[in-house]
C-alpha cells in the first residue's frame, strides 16, 4: 500500500512518532472499513460488484445471495459469472444490460422487475447496474443494488384489482339501480323507505298517489301527515306501533299486516302492509322499507261476497226450520184419524188441517226454491184480514201435543172483542208455533206457558211467557242472531236459541211489528212480547177461514201401475192413493224387486224414485227398456231434482216422465190421463 501522503518535515525527521501516526490511520481506516462492510452486510438491500468485462463476481453482501437459489443463498459466489447463478440472465435481457452499461458507462435502473424461480415462484425487484471508476485500462467493474418490493408490487396489484372490481361493481350496481328503480316506480304497490330513525328516503309514485301528496324528505316518520293513521271510528294509530316505524326503529319484520284506516279525505281504506328492516353488512339495521297494498275494493267485494253468502245461508235455514212446523200439524191430523173413529166430523177437520199445511209447505216451498229470493234475503208475505184470536187457535191446535207431551199447562187469554190484523196467516202462525215451541222446550216438564193477546192502542200484543231456565244476561241481548246457543237445559239435549227466535224476530219486523225478550236471569222464566199493527175496531175486512177446500177428483178409468221407492212409507201412501183413484197398484222398494216384479206383472206405468240404494232408477230404467215384453210400458221418474240436468239424464234413460216431488194427484191423473184405455202390456 502507497504510504501516506501528506507527512510534513517534522514527521519525517522523527520516524517513530511517524510509525504511530501510521498505525493510528491504519487503524481508523479499518475501522472505516469494518463499518462500510458492517453496513453493506446488514443492509436489506442486495449489493454485488461485477467486472464488466466477464461478468464475474468480485464481490456481494449476505443480502444479495438471500435473493438468490440454493446453493448460491447459503455459498458463496465470488468468480462466478452472472449466467451460472442465474441461468435466464441470456434471455431475460439482463446480461445485455450489464454489458451496455460497462460499455457506456450510462446507468442502468428499473422500477419494477418480475422474476419467476424455481422456488418462490414469480418475484418483483427493483434493481441498478452502476459503473464504478476504472483502476485501469478496460471496462470498469460493475456494481449492482437489488432491492425486492414483491410485496409492494402485490399490495399495488390487489389495490389495482380492487379499484377494477370497484369499477365494475359500481358499473354493475348503476345498472342494477336503475333496474329497481324502474321496478320501484313502475309498482302497482305504495313504496315506503326510510331510514334506520325513520325518516323518509324514498317513495315512489304509486305511494304518492296512495297518500294523495308526494312524501316530503328528511321528515321524521312519527310526525308525518300521510303516516299519522287513525282507526276508521278516529281513534288514532300510535304512530311508533305501525309495521313500517317497527321494522325501522325496533328491526321487526311484518308480513301480510291487514289494517283499516280512516284516511284525511274522510274515507275509509284496507291496506294489506309488509315491511322488513333494511341491514348492512354487519347485520345492523340501516333502514326499513314498507310495501302498502290498496286492499280496499277486495275487501268490500269480499265482504258483499260474506254478505250475500249469509243472507243466502240464512235464509235458507229460516225455510229449511219453518217446513217442520206444517209436518207437525199434518202428522197430528193424521194421528186424529187413526185413533179417533173416522166419521165425518173427524175427517172433514183432518183434511181440513191436512189442505191448509200442505198448502202452507207449497208457499214455503215456493220461496226455497225461488233463487232471485235468495240473493234478496226476502219472504214475500201473502197478507189478508186475519182474526188474531183464530191464528193462536190454530197455533195452540198445532203445539198442542208437544206441549201436553212434556207435562205443562198452557193457559191461552184472548180479548173478547175481535182482534184483526192484516197479516199473512201462515207467517202469523209461524211466529205463534215458534214462540210456543221455544216455551215448551226450555221449560222443565210439569211447567207453566201462558199466551195472552190485547190491543193497545193501534197495535196488537202478544205475550208469550213461561217458568222455564230463563236467558242469562249476556245471552239476552242476542237471543234473536241467528245461530246463537247457549246452555239453557241441564242435559243440553234441547240446544240452544237459534234458528227459530231468528224466524220470528224477521216475520215480526216484515209485518211491521217488534218483538223483545224479556228474563230476570237463569231459573227465572222468560217473556216474549210482539207487537204488531192491528186493524180498526170497525173495520168490514174479510176475516181468513178455516174452512177445508178442495174438489173431488173423478178417477179416470183403471190401469196397472208399478210403484218403485225405497221409501216404504211413501210408497204404500203413493199406491193408496192410485186405489182409491180405482187403479191396480203393486209395489216394489228396490231396483232388482221392481225388475222381477215388472216381468210378472206387467205393468202399463212404472212410477220409479231415481234415489234407490244399490241398483240405482236410472239403472233399472235401462234394463227395463230391455225387456221386450214392457215395450209399452210407460216409465215416470220420481226425483226432488227438476232442472235440465235432471231432465236430460232421465230422457237418457229411457223414461217417458219426469215428475218432481211431491207428486200431487192432479199431477198423476193428467199423466195417466194420457194412457190409452184399457191394457196395452203384452207378453
Amino acid at each position: 500500500m502507497a504510504e501516506p501522503q501528506g507527512l510534513g518535515e517534522d514527521e519525517r525527521e522523527h520516524p517513530g512518532r511517524n510509525n504511530e501516526e501510521r498505525e493510528r490511520l491504519l487503524r481508523e481506516m479499518k475501522a472505516q472499513r469494518d463499518l462500510f462492510r458492517a453496513v453493506i452486510d446488514t443492509a436489506p438491500e442486495g449489493i454485488a460488484i461485477f467486472d464488466g468485462q466477464e461478468l464475474r463476481v468480485k464481490w456481494s453482501n449476505p443480502a444479495y445471495r438471500q435473493f438468490l437459489a440454493e446453493p448460491y443463498r447459503s455459498g458463496g459466489i465470488a468468480g462466478l459469472r452472472l449466467q451460472g447463478f442465474i441461468p435466464q440472465a441470456e434471455e431475460s435481457g439482463m446480461a445485455d444490460i450489464f454489458r451496455r452499461v460497462a460499455a457506456t458507462g450510462q446507468p442502468y435502473f428499473t422500477p419494477e422487475y418480475e422474476y419467476v424461480g424455481l422456488v418462490r415462484g414469480v418475484t418483483y425487484w427493483r434493481w441498478s447496474v452502476r459503473p464504478l471508476s476504472p483502476e485501469g485500462e478496460g471496462a470498469p467493474d460493475l456494481i449492482v443494488w437489488l432491492v425486492e418490493i414483491t410485496q409492494e408490487v402485490l399490495a399495488r396489484k390487489r389495490t389495482e384489482d380492487l379499484a377494477a372490481r370497484v369499477g365494475t361493481e359500481r358499473a354493475r350496481t348503476e345498472v342494477e339501480r336503475a333496474k329497481l328503480k324502474a321496478v320501484i316506480d313502475n309498482a302497482p304497490e305504495a313504496i315506503v323507505v326510510t331510514d334506520e330513525e325513520g325518516r323518509i328516503l324514498l317513495t315512489n309514485p304509486a305511494a304518492d298517489r296512495l297518500y294523495a301528496w308526494p312524501v316530503p324528505y328528511e321528515e321524521e316518520l312519527e310526525s308525518h301527515a300521510a303516516l299519522q293513521l287513525c282507526y276508521p271510528d278516529g281513534t288514532p294509530y300510535d304512530p311508533r306501533n305501525l309495521p313500517l316505524t317497527r321494522a325501522a326503529l325496533d328491526g321487526e319484520t311484518h308480513t301480510h299486516v291487514e289494517m283499516a284506516i280512516l284516511w284525511p279525505d274522510g274515507q275509509r281504506r284496507d291496506l294489506l302492509v309488509n315491511a322488513a328492516p333494511i341491514r348492512n353488512c354487519q347485520g345492523q339495521v340501516h333502514g326499513a322499507v314498507g310495501i302498502f297494498q290498496d286492499i280496499t275494493e277486495r275487501k268490500r267485494a269480499e265482504e258483499a261476497v260474506k254478505e250475500a253468502n249469509r243472507r243466502k245461508d240464512e235464509f235458507l235455514a229460516m225455510l229449511a226450520h219453518e217446513l217442520r212446523n206444517p209436518l207437525g200439524a199434518m202428522s197430528n191430523a193424521v194421528e186424529a184419524i187413526r185413533l179417533h173413529q173416522v166419521n165425518a166430523l173427524t175427517y172433514r177437520e183432518a183434511q181440513a188441517v191436512l189442505e191448509r199445511q200442505v198448502q202452507q209447505m207449497a208457499w214455503l216451498l215456493d220461496d226455497l226454491l225461488d233463487v232471485s229470493r235468495i240473493a234478496h234475503g226476502k219472504i214475500a208475505l201473502r197478507k189478508e184480514p186475519v182474526d188474531l184470536a183464530r191464528a193462536v187457535a190454530h197455533a195452540v191446535e198445532t203445539m198442542r201435543p208437544r206441549v201436553e207431551a212434556r207435562g205443562h199447562e198452557l193457559e191461552a187469554s184472548l180479548p173478547a172483542d175481535p182482534l184483526r190484523l192484516e197479516a199473512d196467516s201462515t207467517r202469523l202462525e209461524q211466529i205463534l208455533i215458534n214462540l210456543l215451541g221455544n216455551a215448551a222446550k226450555y221449560t222443565e216438564p210439569g211447567g207453566r206457558i201462558w199466551l195472552s193477546a190485547e190491543r193497545e192502542g193501534a197495535r196488537a200484543v202478544l205475550r208469550i211467557r213461561d217458568t222455564g231456565v230463563g236467558i242469562p244476561p249476556e245471552l239476552l241481548p242476542h237471543v234473536f242472531d241467528l245461530f246463537v246457543q247457549e246452555d239453557r237445559s241441564p242435559d243440553r239435549a234441547q240446544g240452544g236459541l237459534g234458528i227459530g227466535l231468528t224466524l220470528v224476530k224477521s216475520l215480526v219486523e216484515m209485518h211491521g211489528g217488534t218483538v223483545e225478550a224479556h228474563s230476570e236471569g237463569p231459573g227465572k222464566g222468560s217473556e216474549f212480547i210482539v207487537r204488531l199493527p192491528a186493524l180498526p175496531v170497525r173495520s168490514r175486512s174479510r176475516i181468513l177461514g178455516l174452512q177445508p177446500g178442495g174438489s173431488e177428483e173423478v178417477p179416470g178409468s183403471p190401469h196397472r201401475i208399478l210403484v218403485v221407492d225405497d221409501n216404504m212409507d211413501a210408497a204404500k201412501m203413493l199406491a193408496l192413493i192410485l186405489e182409491a183413484l180405482g187403479h191396480e197398484v203393486r209395489v216394489a222398494y228396490d231396483g232388482p224387486t221392481a225388475i222381477d216384479t215388472a216381468m210378472a206383472y206387467r205393468p202399463e206405468v212404472v212410477l220409479l224414485d231415481l234415489g234407490l240404494p244399490g241398483m240405482d232408477g236410472y239403472e233399472v230404467a235401462r234394463r227395463l227398456r230391455q225387456q221386450e215384453g214392457l215395450s209399452g210400458t210407460r216409465l215416470a221418474a220420481l226425483t226432488g231434482y227438476g232442472h235440465e240436468e235432471a231432465l236430460r239424464r232421465s230422457r237418457e234413460a229411457g223414461f217417458d216422465h219426469h215428475l218432481v216431488k211431491p207428486v200431487g194427484v192432479e199431477e198423476l191423473q193428467r199423466l195417466l190421463a194420457t194412457l190409452p184405455e184399457g191394457p196395452t202390456t203384452t207378453a
